[in-house]
């Protein structure tokens, strides 16, 4: 049966489309309500792709879905049809914020199988924390073995910091749901010190979407949320761990390592971070110039290391200065962990830096985390 209607603006489309079944629910009183949930799929059509007002090759032509282009799709069918041979259902789609139907025949998933990814991580994580229940219990009998350098850490190899999310719209497979994850919450009001304790780190769709891609909700089971996460693929002696809650310290001189400013890390001054460079202040940020950040650690016999920090970090431009977000004591080493904040336009980067091993250097950087800004 050869009919008229445009499903793409080719030629064959135009005059030899031809209809092999056409199941359709009824159209009167059809649903136009638009999905919370919607998966990205690229056009696949080369003369692109009809955005009809309903789900019917006699509908209104709302707009075109060029070649390569990307639509958001919802999970629902409005029924199955059959074009010159391809088989494919009526989806309900977003495209350049006009929303309609498409024939998904002509639509490929940019996220083939991302959810069944993640839960295969989700249930690895579960029996890596299992494992790491017993190996718990033999942690005090391996310290020593183990108090070379970073004892509560048990040898850790990888390490990732993250941060709680709502529509996280970076790479899902940036973070590692296997690992044994620990969340590091604010101190009780009875209390000096951090609660640090396992969690699972949930990496779920997002229900609510913010801009045409895919996006994830980066969560716990915790009603409480942290101050951050922490993964290793080693358990963390938490019942050792003890880490200063230096909150009322940042609220009194804030986060910023503006030029000019020194950090002391312990309270003799015997470690110091000291920032550098020249301020301009411009609309949109503060903008430096020269800007440096030096850490000096002087020992008791005043042997002293110092670190440029700035030589671990990527050309961070202009709007360069950096934040201390948080530092203590995770490895067990006698020398702080470093989370360093910088926050363009474009979202916020956090650096995870690890006390080292190497000589005449006191960290390097282990990770970082990217909370892109998805609007």
């Amino acid at each position: 049966m050869k009919i008229s209607a445009i499903l793409t603006r080719s030629a064959s489309w135009l005059w030899g489309l031809s209809l092999i079944s056409c199941a359709l629910f009824p159209l009167a009183g059809e649903a136009q309500e638009n999905c919370a949930r919607q998966y990205p799929y690229q056009v696949k059509a080369p003369s692109g792709l009809s955005l009809r007002s309903r789900p019917s090759l006699k509908a209104e032509v709302l707009t075109y879905g060029l070649h390569k282009d990307t639509m958001n799709v919802c999970p629902g069918t409005y029924g199955s049809l059959t074009v010159e041979g391809i088989e494919g259902h009526w989806r309900r789609v977003r495209y350049k914020k006009q929303w309609g139907y498409a024939f998904d025949g002509f639509l490929a998933s940019l996220n083939e199988g991302a959810e069944e990814a993640l839960n295969q991580s989700l249930q690895k994580s579960r029996q890596l924390r299992q494992e790491a229940d017993s190996l718990l219990g033999q942690t005090s009998a391996s310290k020593e073995s183990n108090m070379s350098k970073h004892p509560f850490w048990n040898n850790a190899s990888q390490t990732q910091v993250a941060i709680e999310a709502v529509n996280y719209c970076g790479p899902a497979d940036k973070l590692d749901p296997s690992l044994i994850w620990y969340g590091i919450f604010p101190a009780d009001s009875n209390a000096r010190y951090h609660r640090v304790k396992p969690v699972e780190m949930r990496m779920v769709v997002s229900q609510r979407q913010l801009y045409e891609g895919l996006e994830f909700d980066i969560t716990t089971e915790e009603e409480e949320r942290s101050l951050f996460l922490l993964g290793l693929n080693r358990p963390l002696a938490t019942e050792e761990v003890e880490l200063k809650d230096r909150s009322e310290m940042f609220r009194y001189r804030g986060n910023q390592l503006l030029p000019g400013q020194i950090c002391n890390l312990r309270a003799s001054s015997s470690l110091q971070l000291m920032a550098s460079g020249s301020v301009n202040r411009e609309a949109g940020c503060l903008q430096v110039s020269n800007y440096e950040l030096e850490a000096t650690l002087v020992k008791e016999n005043q042997e002293t290391t110092k670190q440029d920090l700035m030589a671990l970090l990527p050309d961070l431009g202009p709007c360069g200065v950096m934040e201390l977000f948080w530092y203590g004591d995770l490895s067990g080493d006698g020398l702080p962990e470093l989370i360093l904040v910088h926050s363009p336009q474009k979202g916020v980067n956090q650096f995870h830096l690890l006390s080292s091993n190497a000589p005449n250097a006191l960290w390097q950087r282990a990770f970082t985390f990217t909370l892109p800004n998805c609007k």
